[in-house]
C-alpha cells in the first residue's frame, strides 16, 4: 500500500474496529500522523511558561488549540487503526490495551506491530488488499 492509499484508508475507516490493517499501510499512517503531528506543532507553536518555585526556574509547555484539536481529532482512529493492525495478527484488539503498561507494555506492542500479519483469512476477516487488486 502506498503512502497517499493509506492515508486514505486511515481517514475512511476513522472508527472502524472491524477487519483488519497490513503493517505496512500501519506505519505509512504512523508516519504520517508523525509529521503531520509536527507540522501542526510548527506553524501553531503553545506557549512556554517560566515559574519561579523555590529558587529555581520550571519551564512548562502549553500546547496550542490546533494541537489539541488535531490530536483529539485522530485519538479515535488512530485506536481503530492499532486494533486492526493486532487482529491482522490474529490477535484481539483488547491487546492495545497494554500500552497503558509502561515500557514493557509498549515494546510488545512495537513487536507486534512490526511482524507481518497473517496471509490468509482469519477470524477477523480477509487481509487487507494491496495496491492493483481487485
Amino acid at each position: 500500500m502506498s503512502f497517499f492509499d493509506a492515508i486514505k484508508s486511515y481517514f475512511k475507516n476513522y472508527a472502524n474496529f472491524s477487519g483488519r490493517t497490513s503493517k505496512a499501510s500501519f506505519w505509512w499512517t504512523v508516519l504520517f500522523l508523525v509529521l503531520a503531528g509536527m507540522l501542526v506543532a510548527a506553524i501553531f507553536p503553545g506557549a512556554v511558561e517560566v515559574d519561579h518555585i523555590a529558587g529555581l526556574d520550571i519551564s512548562t509547555r502549553n500546547d496550542s488549540i490546533a494541537q489539541n484539536v488535531w490530536s483529539i481529532g485522530t485519538f479515535l482512529p488512530s485506536l481503530a487503526l492499532g486494533v486492526r493492525r493486532l487482529q491482522d495478527m490474529g490477535k484481539p484488539g483488547q491487546y492495545l490495551w497494554f500500552a497503558l503498561i509502561p515500557v514493557a507494555g509498549w515494546i510488545m506492542l512495537l513487536v507486534w506491530f512490526l511482524q507481518p500479519g497473517l496471509p490468509t483469512a482469519n477470524k477477523y476477516g480477509e487481509p487487507e488488499k494491496k495496491v492493483g487488486e481487485n
